[in-house]
């Protein structure tokens, strides 16, 4: 089940890292719950997007593993609130490409 705003730790099955870890997060953005964006925290890059069954069915299908972070409710507030700065920038960059066609 996709919970929205929750720290996700999950391993890859082809990326590198030096803790074997990604770090993501599932956040809605546009605030209509059927448009999740999948961001993955230590880049902000942004990683998918679809209803909770499809990011699930990616998380599933690109990573060996995942789960949700347990530890510090502050954990998960800071994770959402960097993602959501990633995904305006994101979006403003789609904008001024746009705009300068």
């Amino acid at each position: 089940m996709i919970k929205i705003g929750k720290l996700i730790k999950a391993k890859s099955k082809t990326e590198y890292t030096e803790d074997g870890i990604i770090r993501l997060i599932v956040i809605d953005f546009w605030g209509n719950h059927e448009s999740l964006n999948l961001i993955r925290l230590v880049n902000g890059k942004y990683v998918s997007s679809g209803n909770a069954e499809q990011i699930e069915s990616y998380l599933n299908t690109h990573y060996d593993s995942w789960s949700y972070y347990d530890g510090d409710i502050f954990v998960h507030v800071v994770a959402e609130q960097e993602a959501k700065e990633f995904m305006s920038k994101y979006v403003e960059n789609i904008f001024n490409i746009s705009n300068n066609k």
